[in-house]
């Protein structure tokens, strides 16, 4: 089967599970950003296991394959997609990068923002560290704010690995900004890192004029 074909019996399977009722507290939790089936996400993952593992030979055909979910009306899909590029590790490809910002622009909001900046600019930055000097910077001081919070918390898995120069460069444009998502990132940053470095953090919220909100959170386990 082609993308268009798979896509098209997911979503029959999709809406067939639909819940009317379920949706409304869903659409209302999510703050109205965005349309939901109603489906739980125990349920959306069971009735898709079996569609997580299906690959095509060319990046292009899985590129469109993602598109194709993203694009869908329903959260559930923009979900499914998320999960299955991941567990598909296309961020492995250089070209990534056109999806990656595609889904910053479109669509934002935490619930898939979150999982994308930590998995997949993480995954991405991991693979092509030279593409860094070239990406985030633009990222940095984008006038869209999500792609300020991607930028400051893609390397919220990376432990011992952790760039520091790159954490604090991605932070410290931002500290005077008033948007709650962001004093939230830099907190959740530090706070992150703060588990392998507890020093570095500490000295820097020391020096650094951080919102209450971005010190609470650096400092929550320390």
């Amino acid at each position: 089967m082609n993308p268009q074909q798979t896509f098209e019996i997911i979503a029959l399977e999709l809406n067939r599970n639909a819940n009317p009722e379920k949706s409304v507290g869903m659409k209302k939790y999510m703050k109205d950003q965005g349309e939901f089936l109603g489906i739980s996400s125990p349920m959306r993952k069971e009735i898709t296991k079996e569609w997580m593992k299906v690959r095509w030979e060319t990046e292009s055909e899985n590129f469109d394959f993602f598109h194709l979910l993203w694009n869908a009306p329903y959260r559930e899909f923009q979900y499914l997609g998320m999960e299955w590029a991941h567990k598909q590790k296309l961020w492995k490809s250089e070209n990534f990068l056109s999806i990656l910002e595609y889904c910053i622009h479109s669509r934002p909001w935490w619930d898939t923002l979150d999982f994308i900046a930590a998995n997949w600019a993480g995954g991405y930055f991991s693979s092509f560290p030279e593409k860094r000097e070239e990406v985030l910077p633009r990222w940095i001081s984008h006038p869209h704010f999500w792609f300020n919070r991607v930028a400051i918390l893609h390397q919220l898995t990376y432990k011992g690995k952790t760039d520091e120069g790159w954490l604090e460069r991605c932070m410290l444009p931002h500290f005077e900004q008033k948007e709650f998502f962001i004093r939230k990132s830099i907190g959740w940053a530090l706070r992150q890192y703060a588990r392998t470095s507890p020093d570095w953090v500490l000295d820097f919220v020391e020096k650094h004029p951080l919102s209450n909100l971005s010190k609470r959170e650096a400092l929550k386990h320390l």
